[in-house]
């Protein structure tokens, strides 16, 4: 016979069932996205391909930091994709857009180039005319231009150069046995245009633009030893 509870108590509660056989209790998420977030927000400051490691490193430490899990990489990996983000946009902007001072100078290049054609036409009349003798300087060829009324003095004049004298190109008469198309025979000073390279006219009347470290390995021929010293000379140190 069951004893009854003495009056004013309740009977307790049975305990909970044990939980059913080989379930486990549920797990808590792990920090691997707030790590892979800080990675990728490091990773992030690649030039261009990094913008898209920048923006991953954002959303998985979002969603790391909304878990409650391992907030401080999580954060950490969310600053650096943004700051990540930033840099890349910038690289991007600074490609897509144009850029003024470089601009300038490309324009600047072409107007000189305008120049070596002119001078070009000057020394190819003045040869015709002259028994394939070439102009003793430019200032003749320019001359011998006027006349004809096909230039003037400013063809002798660098739109890039700083300051100006009666020349902005070097000129030095080629020797008849030289190699044509390896002889130089008019070239910008250097720092007509920040040495970064030269407008290069050769002896067989092709022309072009030849970076700095190109136009050295031209002086180097032996065809262009007499120029490349006396142009050497005539830009100092």
């Amino acid at each position: 016979m069951t004893s009854m509870p003495p009056p004013g108590h309740s009977v307790p509660p049975p305990p909970p069932p044990p939980p059913p056989t080989g379930m486990n209790p549920p797990k808590r998420p792990g920090k691997g996205l707030a790590i892979a977030a800080l990675v990728l927000g490091i990773t992030s400051f690649i030039p261009y391909v990094g913008i898209v490691g920048a923006g991953l490193a954002i959303i998985f430490g979002i969603i790391s930091v909304r878990r409650q899990v391992a907030r401080i990489l999580a954060i950490a990996g969310i600053t650096c994709g943004a700051m990540g983000l930033l840099f890349g946009a910038v690289r991007i902007v600074d490609v897509l857009l144009p850029n003024p001072a470089h601009t300038r100078e490309l324009n600047k290049r072409a107007l000189c180039a305008e120049n070596f054609i002119t001078l070009e036409k000057g020394l190819f009349l003045y040869a015709r005319d002259n028994g394939d003798r070439m102009p003793p300087t430019l200032q003749a060829t320019v001359q011998y231009l006027t006349k004809a009324g096909l230039a003037g003095d400013s063809a002798l004049q660098c739109p890039a150069a700083r300051t100006h004298s009666d020349s902005d190109y070097f000129y030095f008469p080629p020797d008849p046995k030289d190699e044509p198309k390896a002889t130089i025979l008019i070239c910008d000073y250097k720092n007509n245009h920040e040495d970064t390279g030269r407008n290069v006219l050769f002896a067989d009347y092709h022309m072009g633009w030849v970076y700095e470290t190109a136009f050295q390995t031209e002086l180097k021929n032996p065809c262009n030893a007499t120029f490349a010293k006396t142009l050497r000379e005539a830009e100092g140190p």
